[in-house]
């Protein structure tokens, strides 16, 4: 790391959370031991797989690494290694990135609709969510998407008020993660509850494209 920041990075190590945290003049990135992420200046990006320690030293994804630094990622498939270039500007800060009104309204749907769920299934109802939006059949925004009436109010927290709920830090994150592009499956559109799966509308008129906890989601 302090390689491609050119020496001008400090990395720091909290035992208690197995975090590793670097800093440089305009980054804060911390790496946290099991977690499919990395957070860098207040982003979430998604890694695809967990962050873990090895021989001492903290392992993560090349490419979220890369992105976070503003370096290059160069593949060799002849040699099969990875060649990264030096940083050269730091993400954006999330304060800035992320528009405040999609991130409340999308936290807060995410939360009412899969707290208790994983971080797993909190992502599949935001990608529901960020499907409906690039949809031509349904609202094109975050807040039209989840306030959509056209066929009736389409998510029942909407009806019982539990959308303005304050969200779990969990569903917050999962927010995050899905502002930043990463939508687990693009084909899905419909959830109910495992329970009610096969004689709901989506369970008798959509395909089941998988069940995540107690929810079933559908294309």
């Amino acid at each position: 790391m302090t390689k491609l920041t050119n020496g001008k990075a400090s990395i720091t190590w909290n035992a208690e959370t197995k975090t590793a945290t670097v800093k440089t003049n305009d980054l804060t990135l911390t790496v946290t031991d099991g977690q499919p992420y990395i957070v860098a200046n207040g982003r979430y990006i998604w890694c695809y797989t967990k962050n873990y320690i090895k021989d001492g030293t903290m392992m993560t994804a090349v490419r979220p690494l890369a992105k976070s630094l503003g370096a290059s990622v160069t593949w060799n498939g002849s040699t099969k290694s990875v060649t990264v270039g030096s940083a050269t500007r730091a993400i954006e800060n999330g304060s800035t990135y992320y528009n405040s009104d999609d991130l409340y309204w999308l936290s807060r749907i995410i939360s009412a609709e899969s707290k208790g769920e994983s971080l797993t299934g909190k992502l599949a109802v935001g990608a529901v969510i960020y499907n409906r939006v690039k949809s031509p059949d349904y609202p094109n925004t975050i807040y039209g998407v989840i306030f959509d009436r056209k066929n009736g109010v389409q998510f029942t927290p909407v009806s019982n008020g539990t959308i303005y709920d304050t969200p779990t830090n969990e569903s917050i994150i999962a927010a995050k993660i899905c502002m930043e592009g990463y939508i687990m499956n693009k084909d899905i559109l419909y959830f109910s509850t495992v329970e009610i799966m096969n004689t709901c509308w989506a369970g008798r008129n959509r395909k089941c494209v998988m069940t995540i906890g107690n929810h079933a989601f559908f294309a």
